[in-house]
Parts: structure tokens; sequence; C-alpha cells
């Protein structure tokens, strides 16, 4: 009876996963055209830059879902939150599909359009994070928590790989002034309805009875008080992972177009060569996290990456295009790789009796505030330097790769520890 109620919640938990990702990467691939859509054609510059700063802003806001979920799930329903986020981020996705452009209703299209992705930012908070906190809380799977908790990682780079697949079969035959606009908006309206129908349902019909009782409160402040280093330490690590994943899925996109003349077709066929590698390194990653520890596995993939992307971005301008796979293959094997450890360590990190808020505050925390507005940052930088993006990836790798191998990460927190008796 646990293993089914275990793989319903994981088959639930799942497709809010995958919405959430794929939506992502469709704003992220769709962004000239969205850009092209939802702002004045005077200056295609700016409208670029004001695409990604609607991205940037809306991300903003994806801590304060967390905090409102965190304590939904952890107070009073997990179930309950799960089907909230889900209906929220159907509505909002379908919604960007059949919003009118700038051209049918003027500056309202691009601030319904802001509105729409801080609905979103606030639905997915919760997401990424729930089916390793909730396998935790309830003791399943103990001996291979490591590699349950890494689907997570493993759907959302199936999101991300259906989702370029998707686009690139949609525009590879069109440039981007000739992209008809049903084009674009078709897979928005899609996802939202159908995963969201089907999630919303399997949600609903979701049991949670075997949660443990709940606290009367779960306050931040003691998140912040009992694991105030630890809490940084997370943040720092999901702001890495969404610094990675817009340098590969938004950033080299744009930049393959600008730098390369590539058509938006072309440039997604680049990322789509590699984009199987993250699903299948997420779990190789969750397996062998339950045999090695953690920081080990976190720290070979984080020096990857940084040597990867280093190289991809500086060579981009003259590399062939075999090089520009074979890097990106590389940078996306190892995000893989990175991402299908950190599920299990954010949900080890936390006592259980806040273990909600403080894993969805310190993810949202660092994917939106540090992840959220790397693109726009990318695109800046490059202005001044094109090799400044470069340098920041590897800098930014050397950094986690030094912070996950301090003593003072607690990979599995002395709070768990006390209050779970291991």
């Amino acid at each position: 009876m646990a293993k089914q109620r275990l793989y319903s919640f994981l088959c639930a938990a799942s497709l809010g996963t995958f919405l959430e990702f794929f939506d992502l990467a469709l704003y992220s691939f769709a962004s000239a055209l969205i850009a092209k859509n939802f702002f004045p054609a005077t200056d295609p510059n700016v409208a670029i830059l004001a695409t990604w700063g609607i991205f940037a802003v809306s991300y903003i806001m994806r801590p304060l879902g967390a905090l409102w979920f965190g304590y939904l799930a952890d107070v009073i329903s997990s179930r309950l939150a799960m089907v909230i986020s889900m209906s929220l981020m159907a509505v909002a996705t379908t919604a960007i599909g059949c919003l009118p452009g700038y051209a049918s209703i003027g500056i309202w299209a691009p601030i319904i359009l802001l509105l729409l992705r801080i609905v979103q930012s606030i639905a997915v908070s919760p997401e990424y994070n729930l089916p390793s906190v909730f396998i935790k809380n309830n003791a399943w799977c103990s001996k291979h928590f490591g590699l349950v908790s890494s689907i997570s990682a493993c759907v959302t780079g199936l999101a991300m790989m259906s989702a370029s697949w998707v686009m690139s079969k949609l525009l590879a035959q069109h440039a981007l002034e000739q992209v008809p606009e049903y084009i674009w908006r078709t897979p928005f309206i899609v996802a939202g309805i159908l995963v969201g129908t089907i999630g919303i349902y399997l949600r609903w019909n979701l049991d949670d009875s075997l949660t443990q009782q709940r606290p009367k409160t779960v306050p931040v402040k003691l998140v912040l008080l009992k694991q105030g280093k630890d809490f940084l330490t997370a943040t720092l690590i999901a702001g890495y992972i969404g610094c990675m994943s817009y340098a590969l899925f938004s950033f080299l996109i744009y930049q393959l177009q600008q730098v390369r003349n590539m058509t938006p077709g072309e440039a997604l066929q680049i990322l789509g060569a590699g984009t199987f590698l993250p699903a299948i390194f997420s779990l190789v990653a969750g397996y062998l996290s339950d045999k090695f520890p953690r920081k080990y596995l976190m720290l070979l993939s984080a020096l990857v990456m940084g040597l990867s992307g280093y190289y991809l971005f500086t060579l981009l301008p003259e590399a062939s295009i075999n090089l520009i796979k074979i890097h990106t293959c590389l940078m996306l094997a190892a995000l893989g790789f990175f991402a299908g450890s950190f599920p299990g360590f954010l949900a080890e990190l936390f006592a259980q009796e806040y273990r909600y808020t403080g894993a969805f505050l310190a993810y949202n925390l660092g994917m939106s505030w540090i992840g959220g507005i790397s693109p726009l940052l990318f695109i800046q930088v490059t202005k001044l330097n094109p090799i400044l993006p470069a340098m920041i990836i590897l800098s930014y790798s050397i950094l986690i790769g030094l912070f996950v191998m301090r003593p003072l990460v607690t990979f599995r927190s002395k709070y768990n520890m006390i209050n779970e008796g291991s």
C-alpha cells in the first residue's frame, strides 16, 4: 500500500514539475518571438531586454510563493498546496498562449504578460522540492532516498528536452520574422490545458494521510536562527543551478542567434543535441548519492560545468558547430549530475518541523534572485566585454566548489539527527 501511495504521489508531483520547466523553457526559447509580439517594434534590442526584464521581475516574486506554500504544506495540507499550485500554473500558462499582442491591445499586452508571469512564479515555487520533502517527511525509501528524490531533476530535464524538441520542430522552417503566432502559442495552450487538467485530478485524489503530525506554527525565523548557515548554503547552490540552466537554455540560444546569425530553429537544434543528458545524469547522480557523499558529486560536476561553460562562451563566435555541441553537451550532463544530487541534499538539510518552508524558500530565493536575473545580466555584461559571461560562469563554479567542500556545510543536518533519531 505504501508503494502504491508513493507511485501515485510521484506521478502527481512530477506533472507539476514538468509543466513548470516546460513553460520556463518555452518562454526562453520563444523569447525573441514574445519580444516581437508583446512590445513595440521600434527597437528589437529594447524589446528583448524588456522580455527578459519581465522574466526577472516575475521571478523576484517566487520567494513570496515559497513562504505561503511552505506554511500551507507544513501546517495545513501538502495536498492542498499541490492542488492550488498546479491550478494557478495551468491557468497562467494557458492564458499566456491566448494573450493578444501589442498590436491588438497596446501597452496592456506587456502589463498582462508581467502579471501572468508573476502568477506562474508564485505557483511554481513549491514544485521542485515537493517530492523529496514529502518522501523524507514520511520516511519512504530511506535506502534509495537519493535516487527517488532525483526524479524531480530528471523530470526537469525531460521538460526542457520536450520544450526544445517541440519548439525546434515548430520553428525549423521559419525565419524569426516569418513565424506565425499560432506556432509558438500552441505549446503554451496545449500544455496548460492537458498537463494541468491531468495534474489537478491526480493531486486532488492524492492520499497524504501518512504525513506526520503538523506543527501549529512554522515561523521563518526558526529556519534563519537555527540553520542560518545551512540556509545560505542552499540558497547559493540553488542560485548556481538557476544561473547555469539559464545560461544554457536562454542565453546560449540568444547568443547563437546574435553572434552566429542562426534562426531560432537552428539554435534550438544545437541545444537539442544534448537535452536528454540532464534527465539521464540526474538519475545517475541520485543513484550514486546513496553510496557516496553528495558534496563530492557536486564538486565534480561544478568543475566540469565551469570549465565547459568558460570554453563554450569564449569560443562561441569562431568555434565549429561540432565543438559548440560538445561543450554544450558537457555542460548539460554536468548540470543534470549536479541537480540530481540537490533535491535530496535540500530535504535532508532542514529539520522536519519547518522542512517545507526552509527548502521552498532557499530554493526559490536562489533560483529567482540569482538565477532569474542571470539572462538579463549576461546580455548586459556582453555589451561591456563578450568574455564576461564566460568569466561569471567559471567564477561561480569555483565558488560553489569551494563552498560545498567547507566543513561548515552539513549534508545531513544535525537537527535531523536530533529530531528524527538518525
